[in-house]
């Protein structure tokens, strides 16, 4: 279902970019009649999440997501900001999640890779070693 909340999202984007408003309204109540004859209203947010992401990618924004074991002070938030924006050449949008169960660490994702320098996943990596 994922993958076709991101397919409508996707392509209601590409199909509205550059419409005036008006007709982007228009287009978005057809979308919208055409997900409720499909019995699809449900997949809704996820349309609106891969129509945000679509938007942010034309505008050259790149969206990183930080989970951590514990929350970041509000300077450590700026370093990693400024840090990733520097490396990727690109304006960078942070989503910044607290998860305990990572126990120390964190875990970043951006596109399609995922960087986990948390304990709990160096503690599931040995783990599949000892196996």
């Amino acid at each position: 279902m994922a993958t076709t909340a991101t397919t409508y999202g996707q392509s209601l984007y590409r199909l509205t970019a550059g419409l005036p408003e008006k007709e982007v309204k228009r287009a978005v109540a057809r979308f919208v009649e055409l997900l409720a004859a499909r019995h699809e209203l449900e997949l809704a947010p996820g349309v609106i999440n891969a129509f945000e992401q679509e938007a942010r990618k034309a505008e050259g924004i790149r969206e990183i997501s930080v989970a951590s074991a514990e929350e970041l002070s509000n300077s450590h938030k700026e370093r990693l900001e400024k840090t990733f924006a520097k490396a990727l050449g690109a304006k960078v949008e942070m989503r910044w999640k607290t998860e305990p169960d990572l126990i120390g660490g964190a875990v970043i994702r951006f596109d399609d890779i995922l960087l986990d320098a948390s304990l709990k996943g160096r503690l599931d990596r040995l783990k599949q070693q000892l196996i």
